[in-house]
């Protein structure tokens, strides 16, 4: 990857919770030139659906993306 590749960047944490809008997705942005990142926030708490429409189609083509999700086995897997 060449430097300077990303000129912004998105961290998503993404609850675990079921139902449809948790309070506990948060998207935060922050862009190169600098500052704290931004919380994105919404009229409606974020929905996992809301989440996938801005990844899709709302961010600029040079956004590196980090997710804070766990992806292990539900618990019944394991025995």
């Amino acid at each position: 990857m060449k430097p300077g590749r990303f000129t912004h960047f998105m961290a998503i944490d993404w609850s675990g919770a079921a139902g449809p809008r948790q309070k506990g997705l948060a998207v935060a942005m922050a862009d190169a030139s600098g500052g704290p990142p931004a919380l994105l926030t919404r009229a409606l708490p974020w929905s996992r659906e809301d989440v996938l429409a801005l990844l899709r189609d709302g961010l600029p083509d040079d956004t590196l993306v980090g997710l804070d999700l766990g992806i292990s086995l539900p618990h019944s897997d394991c025995g």
